[in-house]
């Protein structure tokens, strides 16, 4: 039995990669659960899983007869009970039932006998998107069937990476995963591009890995000319290449923003930039007399910030906060008609963006 774990994800480990990794490392010695449990946002990671169960436990040959897949839309409790209750035929050694969309299940009573008296070599698969039952009627046949889980089987939580470095390792374990090599430039590249969209990560390197020489080929920056820029970035993502120093980073960023959206959400950016200079240079400020813990309760910054906060602060003291924050105000009233912006405001967003970083 196997419980996955929350860590700190702020490490370059990632705490669902892990624990894909670690189970899938058990499916390959031969160690299967009954139960499996996979809920989450991520839906790479659950499909990875499902993919290795469905490979450990039934032959090609018998999944026609062992190996049933389910919708909840489409079905009902008692069809899930039966799926899950047949016996097996043919040579096989395990029967397997997949239950894609498992939180539309209404009535959980008619599936419980399914965890309490398991089948000899019964596996039961339930994907979600969140565990929480829909009604108060659910609730304890629920918690039931969860309980039998985590002490019989595994719960998996799958949860996209939220840091460009946590992608990194990901991106070249889906690479080996389709028999190719990535140059580390070409890794950040389609990260730049893609973003943390693991699903839509695999999708190319699988249709570039198939032009490659099978295990001796491997993906770089010249193989990538085609990819196009896929990803939605955040004003985070910003303030973050900005106290990093990374120019080049934050002028590329700003670049698909500006793409992604229409001009007047130069106003919106402008005014997240301008609250994050804000709290720095209040988190300047208010350390000269209080605790940090204080400061960041007073700021609302969670503690997992703080390190950063601390950076930037280093980066940008308060008297230079200041006139990055007199710097932004200005190009606001432009945006919004005072005086002028211009035909080009992303070009003086631009400008702006060299200033904080080079100044």
């Amino acid at each position: 039995m196997a419980v996955a774990k929350k860590k700190n994800t702020w490490s370059t480990q990632f705490v669902s990669f892990e624990e894909l990794q670690k189970t899938l490392k058990r499916l390959e010695e031969g160690i299967i659960e009954p139960f499996y449990v996979l809920y989450g946002e991520e839906i790479y990671f659950k499909e990875q899983l499902i993919h290795a169960i469905v490979e450990r436990t039934i032959l090609p040959e018998n999944r026609l007869f062992n190996y049933t897949e389910l919708i909840t839309s489409l079905v009902d409790e008692n069809e899930i009970f039966k799926a899950g209750n047949r016996n097996q035929l043919g040579n096989s050694e395990y029967t397997l039932l997949v239950v894609r969309e498992a939180d539309n299940i209404a009535n959980w009573e008619p599936i419980l006998p399914l965890f309490k008296t398991p089948k000899n070599k019964g596996v039961v698969v339930l994907e979600f998107q969140k565990l929480t039952p829909k009604t108060k009627k659910q609730d304890d046949n629920f918690k039931t069937m969860l309980s039998i889980v985590r002490t019989q089987g595994l719960l998996f939580e799958s949860t996209p990476p939220r840091f460009d470095n946590q992608v990194v390792p990901i991106v070249e374990y889906i690479a080996a995963n389709n028999g190719c090599k990535i140059e580390r430039a070409a890794t950040e590249h389609i990260i730049a591009l893609l973003g943390n969209s693991l699903t839509a990560i695999d999708n190319e390197i699988r249709k570039i890995a198939a032009t490659l020489p099978k295990g001796r080929g491997q993906i770089t920056l010249e193989t990538l000319q085609e990819l196009k820029p896929n990803r939605e970035y955040t004003p985070y993502q910003l303030t973050t290449a900005i106290v990093e120093r990374d120019l080049n980073k934050a002028l590329t960023i700003l670049y698909y923003m500006a793409e992604n959206r229409n001009t007047n959400s130069l106003i919106a950016l402008n005014a997240a930039l301008f609250s994050y200079f804000q709290k720095v240079l209040l988190w300047g400020v208010l350390q000269r007399n209080l605790q940090v813990g204080e400061v960041a309760r007073i700021l609302n910054i969670k503690e997992g910030r703080i390190k950063e906060f601390n950076n930037a602060i280093a980066q940008f003291p308060p008297k230079r906060c200041a006139r990055i924050i007199a710097n932004m105000r200005d190009f606001d009233m432009k945006l919004k008609g005072v005086g002028s912006a211009g035909n080009k405001p992303y070009e003086q967003m631009k400008q702006l963006l060299i200033s904080i970083i080079t100044s």
